[in-house]
């Protein structure tokens, strides 16, 4: 087969020949660079494709490469938020049905009120062992904060993924109750709307974590994907700050697990060679990326509480694990955050999925979809203290960490 990469029109090809192109040439079709020595850190290695992706892409007729949006296309910001909202919650459901993890786990949630308004409330809902013998026993508490750019995703997008974490980790030996927050997404509130959300959320569970859910105020863990993992990096730098000040807090956060993390102030120090690589990447491309930022619309109001980029002074943060899939026009900035995180002296450990697409694991026919639960059970149980996590002799060093 010809070079695909210097024909100048490849979207002439069908999704089968440039796949199988890809396949062959272990190629992601883009210019090569030479930012880095390493073949295995060079920036065409970690964006792929990789042979499960594309093959998952031939047997659903998605063409490759993405077809590009035209330049500055005004998206429909809530027609997608629709149809993103109504395909990850079919595909929450069909997982729950598949797995019958379901009726492991106890489902429950609760109102909260937002500072200053009685009648402005937003639910929480929680995911705990059934099993009886952990009645009584305070758990660990892992609050999670969803994904979806600040405009997509809800709670019922998040019952599979919350499920399947309580069920894995109790498999595991490593009981935990999981708190899915239904933080306001920008089709419902400006900015900063959603940060005051989980700021909201991380007090209530304060006052009731032990009284409401049987929760270990000692051992918290925070998390999320995309801009889930800025809300709970967020919270464990503020409520680091607030303590840095003498006020004494009522949870203790023990890990921060941020999973393809998306850091909007971020966006200023430009997106590295993965904003060049993924302008038309799969699931999030640039178009989709620019639509996310005129609704988010960070620079409209004067915070500078909620900036978190790489100048923030993360030092006194706890055992953090990052995430970072190759494939997204947000690995370099997830990257770049995990270096930052190491200079501050936090205890980072860090995964690379090379050349699987941002939030891939929401595709449960992928193979790596169970390496990334696996992680997602080994990190907490390092913050726990219960294991290694990633970089155990057994399990091998990341392939990437110099990336």
């Amino acid at each position: 087969m010809s070079d695909l990469r210097m024909h100048p029109a490849p979207f002439q090809y069908s999704a089968e020949q440039w796949a199988r192109y890809c396949l062959e040439n272990g190629t992601s079709g883009s210019y090569p660079s030479n930012r880095v020595d390493n073949p295995k850190m060079h920036p065409d290695n970690l964006y792929g494709p990789v042979e499960e992706w594309t093959r998952y892409c031939i047997d659903n007729g998605i063409r490759l490469p993405i077809p590009s949006f035209p330049e500055n296309a005004i998206l429909p910001d809530e027609r997608i938020q629709q149809d993103i909202n109504k395909a990850w919650e079919k595909s929450s459901r069909q997982t729950l049905e598949a797995d019958g993890l379901e009726y492991r786990v106890d489902i429950s949630q609760c109102a909260i009120q937002r500072e200053g308004d009685p009648d402005d409330k937003f639910t929480i809902r929680a995911y705990r062992p059934k099993n009886t013998k952990y009645h009584g026993v305070p758990l660990p508490l892992y609050v999670h904060f969803h994904g979806g750019g600040f405009l997509a995703g809800n709670l019922d997008t998040e019952d599979a993924t919350c499920v399947r974490m309580v069920a894995q980790l109790e498999e595991a030996d490593c009981p935990v109750i999981v708190i899915s927050v239904g933080y306001r997404v920008t089709s419902e509130a400006p900015h900063p709307a959603a940060y005051q959300d989980a700021w909201d959320a991380y007090e209530y569970l304060e006052r009731n974590t032990d009284i409401m859910f049987g929760g270990d105020v000692t051992h918290v863990i925070v998390g999320g994907v995309d801009a889930g993992a800025a809300l709970a990096l967020h919270l464990a730098v503020f409520s680091n700050l607030v303590f840095d000040e003498g006020m004494q807090r009522g949870l203790t956060i023990i890990g921060l697990m941020l999973c393809s993390p998306r850091l909007p102030y971020m966006d200023a120090e430009g997106m590295g060679i993965s904003g060049e690589q993924g302008i038309d990447a799969p699931i999030w491309p640039q178009a989709l990326h620019l639509m996310f930022c005129r609704k988010l619309a960070i620079y409209d109001v004067q915070s500078p509480e909620y900036v978190l980029n790489s100048l923030t002074k993360y030092e006194g943060l706890p055992k953090t694990g990052v995430l970072i899939t190759g494939q997204s026009l947000l690995r370099d900035q997830g990257l770049k955050l995990r270096d930052r995180l190491e200079a501050c002296g936090v205890p980072v450990q860090c995964r690379i999925y090379p050349g699987l697409p941002h939030d891939f694991r929401r595709i449960n026919e992928l193979p790596t979809c169970v390496k990334w639960d696996e992680d997602i059970v080994e990190g907490i149980r390092w913050f726990l203290g219960l294991g290694p996590g990633w970089d155990s002799p057994a399990r091998g060093r990341d392939p990437y960490p110099g990336a």
